[in-house]
């Protein structure tokens, strides 16, 4: 049970970004199915170099060295907070963090290594221990913060901010 108390805990702070990744690649699938595409190279095309592809997230915050950093810095704001640590009593931190450091690089772009629960069924245990918005609120200002802590810039806090928020109804299983 402790186990199922960080995973979802995780998930509230963190894992917010994977959901907001698969959702836009859903929305886009859902609003071009079936719609014709042109070929490059094929006749009523018009050839163009392809625009060099942006860095990832996970690559644009320095790869497995800052999501580790991150994730460790986390934590300890986390477990520092009266308000929330609640919620993460009785769980294995060391396999939490890695855990949640394997969610985070495939979240942002880097390796794919994790398993884990969605969102609702994840955290679905602890909204019935009472998790609302307040504690949402107060694990996006811990991400925040540990963000700006390690020199990331504000587009980079408010990517990683934004993509966590489109988690918040599902965390909260409403």
């Amino acid at each position: 049970m402790g186990m199922d108390i960080i995973d979802i805990a995780l998930l509230i702070v963190l894992g917010a970004t994977v959901v907001g990744v698969f959702s836009a690649g859903a929305r886009w699938e859902r609003e071009n199915k079936g719609k014709p595409g042109k070929v490059i190279g094929q006749p009523g095309s018009q050839s163009k170099p392809k625009p060099k592809a942006k860095p990832s997230l996970y690559d644009r915050l320095g790869g497995e060295a800052a999501i580790n950093a991150a994730v460790d810095v986390f934590y300890r704001r986390v477990l520092a907070d009266a308000y929330i640590k609640r919620f993460f009593e009785g769980v294995d931190m060391a396999r939490q963090a890695a855990k949640q450091k394997a969610f985070l690089t495939m979240v942002f772009g880097g390796p794919n290594n994790y398993t884990g629960k969605d969102m609702r069924q994840g955290h679905r245990h602890l909204v019935k221990m009472g998790l609302d918005d307040s504690h949402f609120d107060h694990v996006l200002a811990h991400l925040r913060s540990t963000l700006a802590e390690l020199g990331v810039g504000e587009d980079g806090i408010q990517e990683v901010i934004g993509l966590a928020e489109t988690t918040r109804n599902d965390v909260l299983d409403r």
